[in-house]
């Protein structure tokens, strides 16, 4: 067996590079850097919410949270907090992930106190239009479809549009949820 040449060498060694450098861009692009995310930045800190979902039967379900956005160590940006349905309380978590492998946000929302229930979403956020919505598919048509968007050119406020459908695909509560960042003394 001949040494490999000079030549040879360098080839393999400007391919090793290559390879090296083409698998970091592949790694770093796989990843969601939650903390540099325009929408997600705006996220961080406690959020104080109020709103209310009016049902087509008339009826009224009336919303208080008290919630913290914060970028986990996972990699993961977290939703957690407090709040009143009604009089029903409950202690909530949003935990919003991106899956590389299919290039999406999904978002899983889990209900601490009472059912225990958690629910999986599916997330298209803008860093541009400063937007994300959440999309959870039942049985049929049926479907829970979150829109938040920052109205106001302070971005101390939330808005989140919320529209819950039954499995004909026809609206049966919907209403606004208004959350306000909470500002540190």
């Amino acid at each position: 067996m001949t040494p490999p040449s000079y030549h040879s060498l360098i080839l393999l060694s400007c391919l090793w590079v290559t390879l090296l450098f083409s698998a970091t861009e592949v790694e770093s692009a796989e990843k969601f850097d939650f903390a540099r995310s325009s929408f997600f930045q705006l996220l961080i800190g406690n959020w104080q919410s109020e709103g209310k979902l009016l049902g087509t039967d008339g009826k009224e379900v009336f919303i208080k949270e008290e919630w913290k956005g914060s970028v986990a160590e996972e990699g993961v940006f977290v939703m957690e907090g407090n709040r009143l349905l009604n009089d029903d309380k409950q202690a909530f978590r949003w935990t919003v992930s991106f899956n590389s492998s299919t290039g999406l946000f999904e978002a899983l929302h889990e209900v601490k106190i009472g059912s225990g229930e958690v629910q999986r979403f599916e997330a298209s956020v803008s860093d541009v239009a400063l937007t994300m919505e959440l999309r959870l598919t039942g049985e049929g048509q049926s479907s829970i479809v979150v829109k938040d968007s920052f109205p106001d050119t302070t971005k101390n406020t939330l808005v989140s549009e919320v529209t819950l459908t039954d499995s004909s695909g026809i609206p049966y509560l919907s209403g606004t949820v208004k959350h306000q960042r909470v500002k540190s003394p």
